[in-house]
This record gives structure tokens, C-alpha cells and sequence, in this order.
């Protein structure tokens, strides 16, 4: 194993050479033992080699946990949201974006401005915590005309742990921020010394003016006009974006992002026109850019652990298409940050990507082998430990790591609780097939883990690793960026500057019972002379609770009508309970992974229709309600007047 390690680390840090990237403490002492320090170094635009500072994690942690390197602990992340292509107009407060900040007067730097810089950058910088309070957005933009002059060289020196970064003309400490960052510290790190501009040519959900004006916390100084034009055009990045898969219904998407690549449905009617979503429309979060994977050289590794008795293996994927059983189970997926962009305030800005409306859900029929089926051939007693015939040795999660990298070669990987993965009704599956077609690219090609009733953040695509552990891995993005808080806990007052405590904040596994309006669309106009609203739309639970009544309204919720749910294909119902009997959605448990599909047909009130016939203008506020067991949740739809009947 720690020659496999050693050989894979040798390709990664090589890569991170090549990317001008750098690499963490553990990986430089895993790096120095194994004969591979000239890796270490990289290029920092004109300036010379040096090795990096510290990192939270690497990419290969997980396969050097057994070697020592280092403790799992969990970091908080979430910033910028983007709707690509345009860029915003306005900050978060409504203000012009101030787009004149790099042009300021050349000036030679006195020992007092030097010594005012120096103060500046200790009071932004004490604690290096997310306790650490920056200096105040109002007071950096009433002052930083007079922030100090801060020389190129100083901004490209080596500071240790602290990062300087520069845009438009400004230097900024970010050092606080690196934990918060949902990225991970390291992809911030990997610009130390540099200007962002070119990093967000490339990432442009980051350059928003509700970001940009964050970011004015923690400016420290100020660039000569002549050395901000250096940096910018001595700071190169490549994209690591140029080789994605085709997406040939584009058109009919709506991308809040591209580079990661996230889309969804641009009309909501695709959620109820067929019972599974197509593949194409199918919504797509990726974090990294899609790995190309050759299926003859692909192996999935199962990574040893003794104190549960699993025993490390490798397999090929014909392997795992003929070693194991194939199940196929049918199942709705959706990210835990679908809707979002509901929450958006004008005084409250999202800084989570992406921005998310309704259409991060899909319906799809999964085939694959069990997970469980793949860690009893590797020794882990998973019969016996679902009857509690004996405990799993202290492990309480399994952790799978996907192919996708960042720049700095660290993949995104994703936990489920153990008990998921050994129960034999879990259903959780390392899927190979979607919708009886071989899993496409964005999918997660070749292998791809499905979790049934929870959240898509934990359904890890392009699965290489699997490994059982007390504690999730420092890889697992849903522990940072995915976690329940009270609805007065934002991100930038609450979470950066440490009043309310991430361990206060849940983790996300499965989600609340909810509901979706398909249709009638937003902003779309029936005619006055109605005499009804036709309205479709999905209905899950997640937990495979599953859904036993829909209540419809078109008054805001004065008076609720029954929606009719809609028969599933008959196909579904055999193979969701070929293994074993499903219970009724009433009795608040089982498998019942897929959506409900629910319509209805809500005549007009003769009050509303008069109203039309006079040619006054109707608002209607359309709201859905579902039953699972006893918990119901209201989703309003807000409506704004028309000259007929619109809905918003």
C-alpha cells in the first residue's frame, strides 16, 4: 500500500508542479521520506521558487491515513454564487461596484507608511482564526485612498502562513478567511503573492460585486498603478476546464455556473412531463472539472481496516459487473442547496454556489452493485453487524473519494453513515447504469455512488476509493459547506467570525419532506376567460419516507383541495420491491426513494372571475403542501398582479 501511495503521490505532486500550485505540510514530509522533495517547489510568477505554506489536507489523506499523516477535523466553507453568464450590476447593498480602485497615485513608501502597513496587517491577521474579526467594510472604503503603498516584492514575499493576495489594484490579507473558504484553504493558498483576476477569469462565480465588496474586509494596501498592471499580467492560470464533456441541450438549461459545470432544467415542466428525467436534463452539480476516465485502466480501491476486519481490495470494473449482483433501484436526487435563490435578500446575498432555483432534483432508475456486497467480499461482516450480532469495531462512517481534483490535486469525496451502507434495505449502490443507459460523464462515469434519500452532496461521483473510518474524512466537502443552522444565522456575521459555532449546525444527510410547482411556469399568463388552473408538480421526502398526500391552493393558503398523485410506472413498483416488501408512505419508513408526481385542476372562484371580466388585474398566490406521516411544509409561490391571471 505505501508503495502504491508513494507512486500516486509522485504523478500528483509532479501535477502540482506543472499547475503552479502547492503542496501541504503532510504532503511535503510524506514527500521528503519518500525521495520526492524536488516536487515541492513551484513557479510564483516572476518571483522565484519556494515551498508553500500549510494546507488543511491533501488528496491523498485518505490513503495515507494508515501511514499516520495527520487527524480527520472539520472546516466550514461557502462563498460565491454565480448566474452565468452576466455579470452583476449592483453589491449587495445596491451600490455601483466600484470599478476605479486600482487606479491610485504612485507614491514612495516613508518608514511611517511602512510601519502603518505592518499595523494594519497584524490587526487583520491576529488569531489567523475564524474568530478573527477584519477591519470593517465600512471603514476600508471610507479610508483606502489612504491605506498604505505596499511594494510588489513584499506582496510576493514569503510570509509563513499568512497569504496576501492582490485585485484591481489592492493588497489583502486573507489569512483569516483561508478556513471559511468552501473551496478549501489550499485553492487559496495556491494564489499567495498573486492577483485574483486571473483566477476568476476562470472562475467567474466568483466575480460578483456582493464577493468584491466582501472582499474590501480585509484590504490592507495599495499597489502603484504600475506594479497592479505587473502583477495582473505576470499572474497566469490555466484552466483546468478545457477538455469537458458535450452538453447538447445547453439551450435548454439553466447554467449557474460553468467552470465547475452546474445546471438544471431552464423549464420546470421537464421534472413532471416524464417520470424518470432524462439524462440530458437531468440537473448536474459538479465541484471539479470532469475527470476522463479510461474504463480499462479504472479500479475502484478498497482501502483496509482492521478494527471492522475490512481487508483492502481492488477491482476492475468488468469485475465489478461480474463479481457482484446487479440491483437497480429507482430513486430521486437532489442537491442539498436546491432553491436557494429563494433565500436571497438584497440585504442578505448568497455566497453558496451555485444559485439554485427548483430544478436540482431528478427521477432516474440506477442499476449497479451494493455497496455492502462489495465490503462483505472484503472481509467486513456486514450480515452479522445489520443483525447486531457484532459492532462495527468503533467506525461510523463510510467514506468515498471521487476521481475529480482541484487544481492542487485534492478530489471531492463524501460520507454516509455506516448503518446506510450495511442495511440490506439501504439500497446504496456503486451505479454504473442510469436510466438503462451506461452512466454518462457528468453522471460520474464509470462508477458512481448512490445513497437513496440523501442529499446529492453525499452521492460521490467517479468513485476511486472506499474506506471505513470513526470520523469523516477532512476531504468530505458536505461537512463544510452543508449543515442545518436557524434561519438568523448567516454566513458572513455568524459563521466567519465565529459567534455561532459550526458544531451548533447539523450535518446533511437526508432531507425534509418538500414539494415542487412545475407548472404553471413562472411569469407564465393564462388567458382571462379561465375557468381553472391546471397545477403539476413533484413531491419527495428524503429518507425514503416517501409522500401520501398533496394539498393544493391558489389563495396563499386559505383553502387547501386534494391533489391527485399520480400512479408510478409499473416497471418502478416491481423493481423498488423485488428484494424485499416496501411500506406504505403512511407508515413513515421503508424505500421509498422515488418522487411523487402530484396534478390538479382548481376552478376559479366566481369572485376572481368577475374580477377578470371587469379587466382588473388578478394576483394568485399558488402553495403546496405534502404529507409524509405527520410533518407538512408549506412552499409558497408569490404572485405578482397581471393583466390576466400570472404566476411568479
Amino acid at each position: 500500500m505505501a508503495e502504491l501511495c508513494r507512486a500516486r503521490l509522485a504523478g500528483k505532486l509532479l501535477h502540482l508542479q506543472r499547475c503552479h500550485s502547492f503542496m501541504c505540510p503532510q504532503l511535503q514530509r510524506f514527500a521528503a521520506s519518500s525521495g520526492l522533495t524536488q516536487a515541492c517547489r513551484f513557479q510564483h510568477g516572476k518571483g522565484s521558487s519556494h515551498v508553500a505554506a500549510a494546507s488543511v489536507a491533501s488528496w491523498s489523506k485518505e490513503k495515507l491515513l494508515a501511514l499516520g499523516l495527520g487527524t480527520a477535523f472539520i472546516t466550514f466553507g461557502a462563498v460565491a454564487a454565480a448566474e452565468t453568464p452576466q455579470k452583476a450590476t449592483e453589491d449587495e447593498d445596491g451600490h455601483q461596484p466600484d470599478e476605479g480602485s486600482h487606479q491610485l497615485d504612485s507614491v514612495n513608501e516613508s518608514q511611517a507608511n511602512k510601519a502603518a502597513r505592518r499595523q494594519l496587517a497584524v490587526e487583520n491577521n491576529r488569531g489567523c482564526s475564524l474568530a478573527a474579526t477584519p477591519i470593517s467594510k465600512e471603514s476600508v472604503r471610507r479610508d483606502k485612498s489612504k491605506l498604505p503603498i505596499i511594494p510588489l516584492s513584499d506582496v510576493r514575499a514569503d510570509r509563513g502562513e499568512s497569504v496576501w493576495v492582490t485585485f484591481r489594484g489592492g493588497v489583502y490579507d486573507v489569512t483569516s478567511f483561508l478556513e471559511a473558504h468552501p473551496g478549501g484553504q489550499h485553492r487559496i493558498r495556491m494564489v499567495n503573492g498573486m492577483d485574483l483576476s486571473a483566477f476568476w477569469n476562470v472562475y467567474t462565480l466568483h466575480d460578483r460585486p456582493h464577493i468584491r465588496a466582501f472582499l474590501e474586509d480585509y484590504r490592507i494596501g495599495n499597489l502603484t498603478p504600475e506594479d497592479a498592471i505587473t502583477i495582473e499580467k505576470e499572474t497566469q492560470f490555466s484552466s483546468m476546464y478545457d477538455e469537458e464533456p458535450e452538453r447538447p441541450k445547453r439551450r435548454e438549461l439553466r447554467i449557474p455556473s460553468e467552470k465547475p459545470w452546474n445546471s438544471e432544467p431552464a423549464d420546470l415542466s421537464v421534472l413532471v412531463d416524464s417520470y424518470f428525467t432524462p439524462n440530458d436534463m437531468f440537473f448536474v452539480r459538479n465541484h471539479n472539472a470532469v475527470p476522463a476516465v479510461d474504463p480499462k485502466e479504472y479500479r475502484l480501491e478498497i482501502l483496509p481496516n482492521e478494527k471492522c476486519g475490512l481487508k483492502g481490495a481492488s477491482f476492475t470494473l468488468d469485475e465489478l459487473k461480474t463479481k457482484f449482483p446487479k440491483h437497480t433501484v429507482v430513486s430521486a436526487l437532489q442537491c442539498a442547496g436546491n432553491r436557494q435563490e429563494d433565500f436571497v435578500t438584497k440585504d442578505r446575498p448568497l455566497y453558496v454556489a451555485p444559485h439554485w432555483r427548483n430544478g436540482a432534483i431528478g427521477n432516474a432508475k440506477w442499476a449497479g452493485v451494493k455497496v455492502r456486497d462489495v465490503l462483505r467480499a472484503c472481509g467486513m461482516k456486514v450480515d452479522r453487524i445489520a443483525l447486531g450480532e457484532c459492532g462495527t469495531g468503533g467506525q461510523k462512517v463510510v467514506n468515498f473519494v471521487g476521481l475529480d481534483t482541484d487544481e492542487t490535486g485534492i478530489p471531492y469525496a463524501g460520507v454516509v453513515p455506516i448503518e446506510k451502507v450495511i442495511d440490506p434495505w439501504g439500497d446504496a449502490l456503486l451505479v454504473y447504469e442510469m436510466n438503462d443507459e451506461t452512466l454518462p460523464p457528468d453522471h460520474g462515469f464509470p462508477i458512481r455512488l448512490l445513497a437513496p434519500g440523501h442529499a446529492g452532496c453525499r452521492n460521490v461521483k467517479w468513485v476511486e476509493s472506499i474506506f471505513v473510518s470513526e470520523e469523516a474524512s477532512e476531504l468530505d466537502s458536505g461537512s463544510k459547506l452543508d449543515r442545518h443552522f436557524a434561519p438568523d444565522v448567516g454566513f458572513k456575521k455568524h459563521v466567519i467570525w465565529g459567534s455561532e459555532p459550526l458544531q451548533d449546525g447539523p450535518v446533511i444527510q437526508t432531507l425534509p419532506v418538500q414539494s415542487i410547482i412545475c407548472s404553471p411556469a413562472h411569469l407564465s399568463t393564462l388567458p382571462g376567460d379561465s375557468e381553472a388552473v391546471e397545477l403539476r408538480g413533484v413531491a419527495w421526502s428524503g429518507g425514503g419516507r416517501g409522500v401520501c398526500r398533496v394539498e393544493v391552493s391558489i389563495d396563499g393558503g386559505k383553502t387547501f383541495t386534494s391533489a391527485k398523485l399520480q400512479n408510478r410506472p409499473h416497471e418502478m413498483q416491481s423493481k423498488v420491491q423485488s428484494d424485499a416488501p416496501c411500506p406504505m408512505p403512511q407508515a413513515g419508513m421503508g424505500r421509498l426513494w422515488a418522487w411523487q408526481q402530484f396534478t390538479a385542476e382548481i376552478k376559479l372562484p366566481t369572485s376572481i372571475k368577475e374580477q377578470l371580466a371587469g379587466g382588473d388585474k388578478v394576483e394568485l398566490e399558488l402553495v403546496s403542501v405534502q404529507l409524509m406521516v405527520i410533518l407538512i411544509l408549506n412552499l409558497k409561490r408569490c404572485s405578482k398582479p397581471g393583466t390576466s391571471l400570472v404566476f411568479v
